[in-house]
């Protein structure tokens, strides 16, 4: 009987061990990303495909990208240096481009984020596609670089079908500032080619450029086929970073940040100011033109937690050259450290004694023992 007794409690422990509930299994980067998985549907060989994640953070503390692997060579993720640390409460897109030159039939990528902080983490993202190999696009996107504001260029696209006497490109969609000229090349039961044009306008906004050319064929399905365009349009005056954290901050705290103004030509600063309270600017007036000038920014926190929003405001002699910088801090919930405890309360706290001796140790008593 004392045996069946003990069987018993063990049982009913184990028991209880295994149906409570752990927290460990789920990772904490589970519900950073809006969506994992995508699907480009059917492309054309030498199409250049891109799909944006949106990986936002949801933590109290920031999070690191510190590499990306990809299970293909034909996906590249181009994510800049100072966009792999995501502070509390911001987003960043994950742009994941595929490109087809080399790939034919079903295909299934795999794009593994890993981070190291706050702590070794993952997450993968998964790609699927099915690409034609009668159809073809070279390059598969238009390039620009980076180009003076109001200046005018254009590239040329190589599109052909083979098998398909009848196959034809009937409609171009660009982007407002892309303007295209499609011209046949090539006619026959072999294949059909075709040159097209496309050309960045003088009109396109300074920074950097992203549309797309869609070419519409006469087929049944599949009609469409879409050409990425990318330029860096330089603007006249620039500021860096063009949006400001302050960082994770204590409240009190005070922290002193850096922002980089340049211009393409010299220019004098008139005037440097913030909205709101909190941020103080050490530069004034400046007295001789140059082409790149560093302003000092300090934030002081105050005694209330949360995020902070605030803009500052630069203004040059340039024409048209006032610029604003979004800035922002998260001032973190205070929490009361161990020498706050009063002597009052040391006092009414229990006392633990410290057994030395055998003779104070109290006797144990055995879990058979209950039982009998």
């Amino acid at each position: 009987m004392p045996r069946q007794g003990l069987s018993l409690c063990f049982a009913f422990c184990c028991s209880f061990c295994l149906a409570a509930p752990s927290d460990s299994t789920v990772p904490w980067t589970a519900g950073l990303m809006d969506s994992t998985e995508h699907d480009f549907g059917t492309l054309v060989r030498g199409e250049k495909a891109e799909h944006v994640f949106m990986l936002r953070n949801n933590l109290a503390e920031s999070i690191h990208i510190v590499g990306i692997r990809l299970s293909c060579g034909c996906a590249r993720v181009p994510i800049p240096d100072e966009q792999r640390t995501i502070h509390p409460g911001t987003s960043v897109p994950i742009l994941v481009v595929l490109d087809t030159s080399s790939l034919a039939g079903a295909r299934s990528t795999t794009v593994c984020l890993a981070f190291d902080k706050p702590s070794p983490g993952e997450i993968r993202l998964h790609l699927n596609t099915y690409v034609r190999s009668d159809v073809r696009v070279q390059p598969g996107a238009v390039e620009f670089g980076a180009i003076r504001r109001e200046a005018s260029v254009e590239k040329t696209l190589q599109v052909s079908s083979s098998g398909r006497y009848s196959w034809g490109i009937v409609e171009v969609k660009s982007h407002p500032h892309v303007t295209c000229q499609v011209i046949e090349t090539r006619r026959d039961w072999n294949q059909v080619s075709y040159r097209v044009q496309v050309r960045l306008g003088p009109e396109a906004p300074p920074g950097y450029f992203r549309g797309q050319v869609t070419l519409v064929t006469n087929e049944p399905q599949n009609r469409e086929i879409a050409v990425p365009i990318e330029a860096h349009v330089l603007a006249d005056l620039s500021v860096s970073p063009a949006t400001l954290f302050l960082g994770v901050v204590a409240p009190g705290e005070e922290v002193s940040r850096q922002l980089v103004v340049r211009a393409s030509r010299p220019f004098a600063i008139r005037d440097v100011k913030a909205d709101g309270t909190g941020i103080k600017i050490g530069f004034g007036k400046s007295e001789v033109r140059k082409p790149l000038y560093l302003i000092p920014v300090k934030f002081q926190a105050g005694e209330e937690a949360g995020r902070i929003e605030r803009t500052i405001h630069i203004q040059t002699d340039l024409e048209g050259g006032a610029i604003s910088v979004p800035a922002s801090a998260v001032v973190a919930t205070p929490q009361q450290p161990a020498s706050s405890v009063s002597e009052a309360e040391m006092q009414a706290a229990p006392k633990l004694e410290l057994l030395t001796s055998p003779q104070q140790r109290k006797p144990r008593v055995s879990l058979r023992s209950l039982f009998r």
